[in-house]
């Protein structure tokens, strides 16, 4: 078909634009080269007046919307060209952990996908976690991406090997230095090892990760707790950097009445946690799920695998607004979890020690607010009466600091986490950074990895200036900088893990274990009785003084006192 003239003027909205270029491959101009030196257009006058002007280059949506900015369009177009390699070699730019985010990522890219909009989206997800398997497949893909640290390379502590700390470990031992990560867990990976159930991240995946950070020179030791095994200051002592990743591992539960004298009323961490480490144990009986997130969903997964039917999800909001992955709600309503929206619990059951039963209010979204908000209210409607044997509370999650009891100076902001320098993640004690959920709270896999990254890259410009005899000082401006107060160990400690085969390493190695030392009993101080009560002084007569004039009233009436804002 041959083109004769200008048919239509090109009509540009960016309301509608989603930068997939397609109108660029479509331009008729672009097809028809003769076309770009037509001067009856803007296009020709452009390009016959001189050279064409440099442009930025544009980001597409998929990349900007991932937290590692991962090149997602490249990756793709070399697995759409059968080159498994080159798009695994990409992807290993920007993301220490390729087989665990090809499992368990957030899918941010993909919510984010211009190709949505026409029909669906492009899995990215299923195309990284085909790229690792193709390549394992025809080779083994646990490669030595840096350089091995040499004898006189820094030495970098890490407390924590779930995504944050691996990243860290990954993205240091990559660039000449010596990183030793310590964990509390009898596994290396953190939760990705002993809170996700294997049926929805395989232990080969994350086995193959750890390889390839294994393969850098990284040195893991497990079963070692700071504070209990070796102190936070001996860390600080024998390394040049210490780095805190160890995440938000203590859950909430419901706070409703009789429930903290319930075995069978458990928070999600310590569910999935017992059950990875101890093993499945039967059960019967009905089960609750309480809350709507991934993990909910894989905990009731596992109640249904454990022999617990039914097993209902009650989640407070709509169905549409889910927070948890659409994948992960299909598996388990295929399964056979029951799904209760727009219900919150009010009380439990129970006969004894034993739970018996739930009871949730009926809700009811309200009118939307200004900024689209729907709340939800109660409905009025008779209250939900579910049965259960099992009630697990899959809510917010908070870190453990317990090993910071014994670091004076070092702050928490008011929510509870770690107080860091948004720039740097360094502390308020110098030489000693955060990562992860101990400081931003609950997040996803990917943003852990990312947020690890950033802290790798900011611990390694301050070992540089520590060579250079420039230690830059920590800068964290409008956080609680007083010390935390040590907490006492809850009875209610989900799992105490086993001593570890690996400690003996350690202390051969020169490094002082801090032995826990017991505090005596707190001696109350004697009753002091209240001072007799004073006689007033005799009154003396009066003398004459000079008059004051009296203060003049004034008329303008007193300011209200200003709520919120920095008087606040």
């Amino acid at each position: 078909m041959a083109m004769e003239g200008r048919t239509h003027r090109p009509v540009h909205d960016e309301a509608r634009c989603a930068a997939c270029s397609i109108c660029v491959g479509l331009c008729p101009a672009v097809c028809y080269p003769e076309y770009r030196g037509d001067p009856a257009t803007v296009r020709g006058q452009v390009l016959c007046a001189g050279p064409p002007a440099e442009t930025r280059e544009e980001v597409r949506p998929c990349r900007a919307a991932c937290p590692l900015h991962q090149d997602v369009p490249v990756y793709v177009g070399a697995l759409a060209a059968g080159r498994a390699e080159d798009a695994l070699a990409v992807i290993r730019a920007t993301n220490p952990l390729p087989a665990v985010c090809g499992t368990v990522c957030n899918r941010s890219c993909e919510r984010a996908c211009v190709r949505a909009r026409v029909d669906q989206a492009v899995q990215i997800r299923a195309l990284k976690r085909f790229a690792v398997e193709e390549v394992r497949r025809l080779r083994d893909a646990a490669e030595a991406g840096g350089r091995t640290p040499g004898l006189g390379a820094r030495s970098v502590a890490v407390v924590g090997s779930g995504p944050a700390g691996l990243a860290v470990a990954h993205d240091l031992a990559a660039l000449g230095r010596r990183v030793v990560v310590f964990d509390e867990q009898p596994r290396v990976g953190g939760m990705l090892a002993c809170a996700i159930p294997t049926f929805v991240l395989s232990r080969e995946a994350l086995r193959a990760d750890l390889d390839a950070i294994r393969a850098l020179g990284v040195e893991f030791y497990v079963g070692m707790r700071v504070g209990r095994d070796v102190s936070l200051e001996a860390l600080r002592q024998e390394h040049d950097a210490v780095v805190l990743a160890v995440g938000a591992w203590r859950g909430r539960k419901l706070g409703l009445p009789g429930e903290r004298f319930l075995e069978d009323v458990v928070d999600h961490v310590e569910f999935a946690h017992r059950v990875s480490l101890e093993g499945p144990r039967p059960r019967s009986g009905p089960a609750v799920v309480v809350g709507g997130s991934t993990a909910a969903f894989a905990c009731a997964r596992i109640a249904l695998r454990l022999g617990c039917a039914p097993v209902t999800v009650a989640f407070h909001r709509a169905y549409e607004r889910l927070p948890a992955d659409a994948e992960a709600v299909e598996d388990a309503i295929e399964e056979g979890v029951q799904l209760e929206c727009l219900v919150r619990p009010i009380a439990v059951q129970a006969a004894g020690r034993t739970l018996s039963g739930a009871t949730f209010e009926r809700l009811r979204e309200g009118e939307p607010d200004a900024w689209g908000y729907r709340p939800v209210e109660p409905s009025g409607a008779e209250p939900l009466e579910l049965p259960a044997q099992l009630l697990v509370v899959a809510g917010e999650r908070v870190p453990d600091l317990r090993l910071l009891g014994g670091m004076p100076g070092l702050g928490r902001t008011p929510l509870g986490f770690l107080a860091v320098d948004g720039a740097t993640g360094m502390t308020t004690v110098p030489g000693l950074f955060a990562a992860g959920d101990v400081v931003s709270g609950p997040k996803g896999v990917v943003e852990a990895v990312a947020a690890g990254r950033k802290v790798a890259a900011a611990v390694h410009r301050y070992l540089e200036a520590v060579e250079r005899g420039e230690a830059p000082r920590p800068a964290v401006r409008a956080v609680a900088t007083q010390a935390p107060e040590p907490m006492r160990e809850s009875l209610e400690e989900p799992l105490a893990p086993p001593a570890a085969t690996e400690r003996a390493k350690v202390a051969s190695s020169g490094r002082p274990a801090a032995k826990s030392a017991k505090r005596p009993p707190a001696k109350r101080p004697p009753a002091k009785r209240p001072p007799p009560a004073k006689r007033p002084p005799p009154a003396k007569r009066a003398t004459k003084a000079p008059a004051k004039p009296a203060p003049k009233r004034s008329t303008r009436r007193a300011a209200p006192p200003r709520r919120g804002g920095r008087g606040r």
